[in-house]
């Protein structure tokens, strides 16, 4: 019952604060993605639905600040193809301190909503949060090799 009713709260909360303000051009599975994002997560935090209540709009929150810079790193990863020569070394260097620097924005807000976490969960159930996002990512990634693979 409370696994029910916290799985029916992530999905709520992920439809009302997980809408994008402008169309982009999404990732194909993106959706499919979130969905099992959220209920990885659901799974391995376990929380009550004060602690739901709680957490979900955080993680919301944070997985909207955290959208844009991924996908700056994104544009800023892949290589441009409307370009025929090779880039100089100082382009490469710009694109790679770019880079970093959204990194570092990265670990900056991840580590202001920790303690956001920390409040509406505790330190132990926060830090599991932490946890279970790169659980689920390795899975991710296995799960994306299994697939390159066939």
């Amino acid at each position: 019952m409370k696994t029910t009713f916290t799985l029916a709260l992530a999905f709520f909360f992920s439809f009302l604060y997980g809408q994008p303000e402008e169309p982009q051009r999404a990732f194909p599975g993106g959706e499919k993605v979130k969905q099992a994002k959220i209920a990885f997560l659901t799974r391995k935090l376990d929380l009550s639905p004060e602690e739901a209540q709680g957490f979900w709009p955080i993680y919301n929150e944070l997985e909207k600040k955290l959208q844009p810079l991924r996908r700056k790193r994104l544009r800023l990863l892949l290589p441009d193809k409307t370009k025929k020569e090779s880039p100089s070394d100082e382009r490469i260097r710009a694109r790679v301190m770019a880079e970093l620097n959204l990194r570092e924005k990265q670990a900056q807000l991840r580590k202001t909503y920790f303690s956001r976490f920390e409040e509406a969960l505790g330190t132990q159930k926060a830090a599991q949060y932490y946890r279970a996002e790169i659980e689920f990512n390795l899975h991710l990634m296995g799960r994306l090799e299994k697939f390159r693979r066939k």
